[in-house]
């Protein structure tokens, strides 16, 4: 508060914000913000003069700053707030004066005075505080890697130890243990985070994990001797091929390896290479085949044969013919006019084929058909026995009475007619007979007498 003057003295104030009329005077806190009418009266041997003037009273701004407490070294930039904004800020760290923009990291560690002031004229307010900014620690993680997926766990290490790991393939939070056979194929965030007091610390890296190189091969043999070559695949190209028997390029030669058991190798160079393994068998020995054959005696006739010769491979040996017939002897009987073919396999699976087996047809006719004979009982002649007629596997025979009564009917492998019909002896006679030989010939047909 002031006590206002005039030129004579003595007189009357009044008005807002006058407090003590005698003395005038004016306390702005309890005037008008704004303009405020102040009038003055003195009297003077009974003249009174009288004035007034206007006062103008402005707010006083309040430069109080809201404290933001301790900082660390590594936190954001912040705006620092006062209670009457406008004003301008100063000190260290302050990066806008205009804004009140504190950046710790231009600060400095330990105490910065900060300043405010604001208004203009006479109407200025103004405050200071201390904001103390703490070391952030410092958590730069030490660069690792790559690996590969099959490498044995390793502990990460930063530049300052004691603080906590965590990412994908991190197995120890504490001790920063990182396993690449859990963590992802390709990249891996990887977090360190740091505390020391207030301040905490964090950083992150990224570690790159490679697959193993797949060096499996495919699986190849057992091969049966020959002059022949493989060609060998393996699961990742562009490896190495070693081993007995096989080039650079995977052929694997049959022929010049031989008979044995061959390891072969497969290897990928690299950091995250490998190698794989297979066992190649070639059985031994090539086989051959020769045979000798017997054309049936008889035309249409089935007692031919066909002998096999069999060398090399490893016995014992199966022999598959085109008849379906299966054996385990080098010879097939009871063999009719045709072209046969037969397959000659040895214990390991190991083949041969053999075709155009040509058997011809007998060269003349050797069927004998008797045309009587003795069913008595004495062991002499009892059956009519066609000789060579098995050698005719379609035969059909029928024989009649005189009056045209078929009393046999047999075909191949049934019992030769012993002189009886239903179990009963027939009469001493003569009978007619008619023999089919399922060929193209024409029937045999004749006269039989039965002789008691």
């Amino acid at each position: 508060a002031i006590n206002l003057t005039a030129a004579t003295a003595g007189g009357t104030w009044s008005g807002t914000g006058i407090t003590n009329t005698a003395n005038g005077t004016f306390n702005p806190a309890t005037a008008n913000t704004g303009n405020n009418t102040i009038s003055y009266s003195v009297t003077n041997a009974g003249c009174t003069g009288t004035g007034s003037i206007v006062i103008e009273v402005f707010d006083t701004p309040d430069a109080t700053i809201t404290d933001p407490g301790n900082l660390c070294s590594g936190d954001a930039a912040i705006n620092l707030n006062a209670a009457t904004a406008g004003g301008t800020w100063s000190g260290t760290g302050i990066t806008n004066t205009t804004n009140g923009t504190f950046d710790p990291a231009a600060a400095n560690t330990g105490t910065n005075s900060i300043t405010y002031t604001v208004g203009t004229g006479s109407c200025i307010s103004e405050d200071s505080i201390t904001i103390t900014v703490n070391a952030t620690p410092d958590a730069a993680i030490i660069p690792t890697g790559p690996f590969c997926k099959g490498e044995s766990p390793v502990n990460l290490t930063a530049v300052n130890a004691g603080g906590i790991w965590s990412g994908t393939g991190i197995t120890d939070s504490d001790l920063g243990t990182f396993d690449p056979a859990i963590a992802e194929t390709g990249e891996n965030i990887i977090s360190y985070s740091l505390t020391n007091g207030m301040c905490t610390g964090t950083n992150q890296a990224t570690i790159l994990v490679s697959e193993n190189a797949d060096a499996g091969i495919s699986e190849a043999g057992p091969f049966c001797y020959g002059d022949f070559e493989v060609e060998l695949t393996a699961n990742t190209p562009g490896g190495i091929w070693s081993g007995e028997g096989v080039n650079s390029d995977g052929i694997f030669n049959v022929g010049s390896a031989g008979a044995g058991t061959y390891t072969i190798t497969y290897s990928i160079d690299g950091s995250c290479g490998g190698s794989g393994n297979i066992e190649i068998t070639v059985y031994p020995s090539e086989m051959y085949s020769s045979y000798i054959l017997q054309n049936p005696v008889c035309t249409g006739g089935d007692d031919g044969y066909i002998e096999l010769s069999v060398s090399g491979g490893t016995q014992p040996y199966i022999y598959s013919w085109n008849t379906d017939t299966v054996l385990s002897s080098n010879m097939l009987t009871e063999v009719s006019a045709g072209i046969y073919s037969v397959t000659i396999t040895d214990a390991h699976g190991c083949f041969i084929d053999i075709t155009d087996i040509i058997i011809n047809d007998g060269s003349k006719e050797c069927l004998t058909i008797p045309n009587a004979f003795t069913p008595n009982g004495d062991g002499i002649n009892d059956e009519w026995f066609i000789e060579n007629i098995l050698s005719y596997p379609n035969y059909h025979i029928q024989v009649f009475n005189r009056w045209g009564q078929e009393i046999y009917d047999a075909f191949y492998g049934q019992p030769f007619w012993n002189g009886t019909y239903n179990g009963n002896p027939v009469p001493t006679g003569s009978y007619i007979y008619i023999i089919d030989l399922g060929d193209s010939s024409d029937n045999k047909v004749g006269i039989v007498t039965v002789l008691r």
